[in-house]
């Protein structure tokens, strides 16, 4: 009898279960302070290579005198994703719709963000935008 009150009231093992209990809030936190950084790094490279975008739109329109051509799209496409640096740069989607009014040109980046941690949302688009004067 005596035996069984001094196991109940041990306290061997005790920083172990307390320990099993917090160490699963602790390792989702440390995955989501990852998961966060990897999704900074990707919207960061797509900003480069937006800043690139707008950067040769406005180098080509000032010294040509003419609007960007179809044909000056899919190089400066090409060009857009080779500048980023991110995962698969293919998966990379690069457009230059015009603005309603007429007056910019924008430059549309569209990346598909997977995560790494298993069971939460499989993807989703990380996009960035600039609007270039033209004209």
């Amino acid at each position: 009898m005596r035996a069984i009150r001094g196991i109940a009231r041990s306290d061997n093992g005790a920083a172990a279960i307390e320990f099993a209990m917090i160490v699963w809030a602790l390792i989702f936190l440390c995955l989501g302070i990852i998961e966060v950084g990897r999704g900074l790094h990707v919207r960061n490279e797509m900003s480069y290579a937006a800043d690139l975008a707008a950067r040769k739109i406005l180098t080509f329109e000032a010294f040509s005198g003419a609007v960007l051509a179809p044909s000056d799209e899919n190089a400066l496409r090409l060009v857009v994703q080779q500048a980023f640096r991110g995962p698969s740069p293919e998966d990379l989607s690069v457009t230059f719709p015009l603005d309603a009014g007429g007056d910019f040109r924008v430059v549309l980046l569209s990346y598909p963000f997977s995560l790494l941690i298993p069971g939460l949302r499989d993807t989703f688009d990380l996009t960035v935008s600039r609007r270039v004067p033209i004209g």
